[in-house]
This record gives C-alpha cells, structure tokens and sequence, in this order.
C-alpha cells in the first residue's frame, strides 16, 4: 500500500518540483516577492516536493493522510495577499491536496495493493511454440487476445485449466509505448493446483517489455535469497533466458544461480521449449508430454532441476501490472 502511494506521489509531485526550484532561483537571485508568506510557500513546496522521503518514515496510511491534512492547512493559515505567481503557487497546492485526497480515499477503501494489478498475460502449458515469443507478441499462432476467453481466467479455475489450449496476451498493454509510459511494477507468478507457489514484484519505471525482469529490478518474492540470482551469465535472470547449446533447447523466464551444467543447473524457475536436434540435454529438457514446460522449484532457495523430486510443473503462468494512475 505504501509503496502504491510513493509511486503515484511520484509522479503527481513533478510540476511541484518544478514550481520549488522557480521558487528557490527567484528567492536566491532577488526576483521573489520580499516577505514571510512568500517565503513559507516556497518552504511548503519544498515539503510537498520530497514527500516520499517522509512517507518511507511512516507505518500506516492514516499516519499519511495526516501529515498531508497538516501540511494543507499550513496553507490554508497564509496570507496569500501576494503576486500572481505566489496566487497561482497556492492554488496548486490547492490542486495537489485535492488529487491526493482522492487518491487517498480511493486507498482507504481498497486495503489490498492487488486490487492495482492487472493481468496481461497468462502462459499456458503444453500449448506447443515459445511462451517467451508468444508474451512479446513474435508468435501470435499460440495467443488469444480474448478478455472472455477461459485462458484469461486468474486465478486459474479447473475447469479452466482443463479447456485452455492458448496463452492469453492482453494486446492493448503492449500497443505503441503504454508499457514504456505507464507501467510502474510487474507481478510474476506461477500457479499450480490451485495455490500461487511463485510470486516476483519488479520495479518496471522506465523499462520496455522485456528490461523490467531482471535481479537490480527486484523488489519483494517468495525466494530466500534472490539476491545470489543475478546475472552471472547473460540469460540467467532474464526473459529470454538461454539456449545452450542452440540445438538442444531454449530456456525462457529465466532465474537461475548455475546454469553451466546438468547436476549443477539450480534455479527458482524455467519455461522449457520443446527440445531440437539430437543432443541430449538435461533430464528436464526432455520431459515426456507437450512443450512448453513451466518448472518452478519446492523450495524457496532454489532447487537442481536434473532432480525431478525437487521441482514441480506449474498449470499456469501469469503476469500482472500496475500503471500509473
């Protein structure tokens, strides 16, 4: 909850910022009005304009509401007898206060951040192809765009499950740049028999389809330790993951911490495509049944896939964001 509030102060504070430094350079080199009020305006803009820094101090969301109640009224006790400039200042904070105290009370009603999320894509086992080029929309023979489509279902029913033969990819999250601009977090999940056994949080500011699943990128899971999964080689944390060798297959939403061999290959998760050519492969390369495969490990730390008793084969894999409000 705290963290959906900072992401949209964020983005709601950046004219504010912009009004503080004016406010600073015409104070500084003479250009302001030479009073008190004039002076606590700027004061208070400066307050509003590094609002997330205060807001990490604080544990509740009435704490914040009212901080920003005080804040307001320190507003509303100033003369405001000034120049246009310090008039129009005032009515921003006026502005400001009143986006905030919707956003505020659109949160007090709804205490769970999931209500934010949304589902653009939900990978389905088994249904032949590249999930990894199905979900950036290169292969669109194994997708339905359908919102009433049983694949577009989350959680997962049975039933749905059992007659979903496609991946689902919500076409209009990825038109043009609205990930680019929008998206602030992605959730990356896996679900298997009717419980969500993975859960990754990403910071997705400022990244494309692709960049926001990374380690740097990480901000809450269900790992123990994610921070021994970085890239130490490239494709292992990533998306696109690896094909080594070529020939034999490729292994796509990738977070593993050794991927250089088959005892040691060790990871949290793995979509395996249908295998190519003659080589062997690892165990979990060929597994009996359609492609692709969603492997996840039981345990929290990371499990060797070459050891079938230590990972499980997810019904469904999903991918959720939030945007900016």
């Amino acid at each position: 909850m705290l963290a959906r509030i900072v992401i949209v102060l964020l983005f709601a504070l950046i004219e504010v910022r912009a009004d503080y430094q004016q406010c600073l350079d015409e104070w500084s080199f003479g250009g302001g009005p030479n009073n008190l009020t004039y002076y606590k305006i700027c004061d208070l803009v400066g307050f509003l304009s590094n609002i997330e820094d205060n807001l990490d101090e604080l544990d509740n969301l009435d704490d914040i509401y009212a901080l920003m109640n005080a804040t307001y009224n320190q507003v509303l006790e100033l003369d405001i007898d000034m120049d246009a400039w310090g008039q129009n200042l005032t009515n921003k904070l006026n502005d400001l206060y009143a986006k905030l105290n919707d956003i505020l009370s659109l949160l007090q009603n709804s205490n769970n951040e999931e209500d934010f999320y949304r589902l653009v894509f939900r990978g389905t086992p088994g249904t032949g192809g590249d999930m990894f080029r199905a979900f950036t929309g290169e292969d669109t023979s194994h997708t339905t765009c359908s919102s009433s489509s049983p694949c577009a279902i989350w959680p997962p029913t049975d039933a749905s499950i059992a007659c979903c033969t496609k991946h689902y990819r919500n076409s209009t999250a990825f038109n043009g740049n609205n990930w680019a601009d929008s998206v602030v977090k992605v959730k990356y999940v896996l679900f298997d028999k009717g419980i969500e056994v993975k859960s990754y949080v990403f910071n997705a500011i400022d990244s494309d389809i692709i960049s926001w699943f990374t380690s740097y990128r990480l901000q809450d899971s269900t790992c123990c330790t994610c921070s021994t999964y970085d890239d130490h080689e490239p494709g292992d944390f990533s998306l696109e993951g690896s094909t080594m060798p070529p020939s034999i297959s490729a292994r796509r939403f990738q977070i593993v911490s050794e991927a250089h061999s088959c005892p040691n290959y060790k990871g949290l998760t793995v979509v395996v495509n249908e295998p190519s050519g003659t080589s062997p492969g690892c165990d979990f390369d060929r597994l009996p049944g359609p492609y692709p495969r969603i492997l996840y490990s039981y345990g929290d730390c990371g499990s060797k896939f070459n050891n079938r008793a230590q990972y499980g084969q997810a019904d469904a894999l999903g991918i959720f964001v939030m945007t900016k409000p």
